[in-house]
């Protein structure tokens, strides 16, 4: 608990700094979450794989998030590259699988949708990112100790057996509450009703998000994504939850922008 709480701090501390000023912290922050999620995802079949992908590919990862970041309009051609490189190791690689091949493409799917989110919301306001990170960290904390103290009917005892309904539903109340207060100070007039219910529907969906990522470790027999967050797993189990709701924040900002 000691070690999960100090670097909890740590990291809270990296992560306010970018996302409160903005500008180039804030693409490095993201493209750094970028290149290490995508490692740990391809790690998994370390065992299997030629030893290059496991670099080769988050190096990709992240030069399509450097350059999208700058000109969108390159987005499109440098995945397709991606994913045709992809598919050739299918054919070049024999150990390579499709169902791999599958989960890699899901998760950078995951990863693009993330990154447009993060090209429309820092065209209006950067904030808006750091809103949706509390509504999902405040959400995972609050289900983390409600469920630890009141904790009693399983939510999905298959896929995460530690997570309880009380949990659930006491982390989207927090999570509700925390992301409106912040809301409420940063985006002063702006703030209404519709940012509240924007806090909720992001404390469910990031919750989706995280059963979802717990799924597919389960079904890899994996605890961790990776161990370079001591307490806490790898970047990716951090951020899982948050890159699930990035893609529902570009959903709604398309369709109210």
């Amino acid at each position: 608990m000691k070690q999960r709480v100090i670097t909890g701090v740590a990291l809270a501390i990296a992560v306010i700094i970018p996302f409160w000023f903005g500008g180039w912290l804030l693409d490095l922050l993201f493209i750094a979450c970028i290149f290490l999620s995508s490692y740990e995802i391809v790690n998994i079949f370390k065992n299997k794989w030629p030893h290059y992908t496991s670099i080769f590919i988050p190096i990709i990862s992240a030069f399509i998030c450097f350059i999208a970041m700058k000109h969108l309009n390159f987005l499109l051609p440098t995945i397709a590259f991606f994913i045709l490189y992809l598919v050739l190791l299918t054919v070049v690689v024999e150990e390579v699988e499709v169902t791999e091949i599958s989960l890699v493409v899901f998760v950078h799917v995951v990863f693009i949708f993330g990154l447009m989110s993060y090209v429309q919301a820092t065209t209006i306001n950067h904030l808006i990112l750091f809103f949706v990170v509390i509504a999902t960290s405040s959400t995972d904390t609050g289900a983390y100790f409600v469920g630890s103290y009141f904790g009693k009917h399983k939510l999905s005892p298959k896929i995460s057996p530690n997570k309880t309904i009380e949990g659930s539903v006491g982390g989207s109340l927090i999570g509700t509450l925390a992301a409106s207060i912040f809301g409420y100070f940063v985006f002063g007039s702006l703030f209404s009703y519709k940012i509240v219910i924007l806090a909720l529907a992001l404390t469910i969906v990031g919750q989706i998000g995280d059963l979802l990522f717990s799924a597919i470790k389960r079904h890899y027999e994996i605890k961790d994504f990776g161990s370079v967050l001591p307490g806490h797993g790898g970047v990716l189990d951090r951020i899982d939850s948050i890159l699930v709701n990035y893609m529902f924040l570009f959903a709604v900002l398309s369709w109210v922008v």
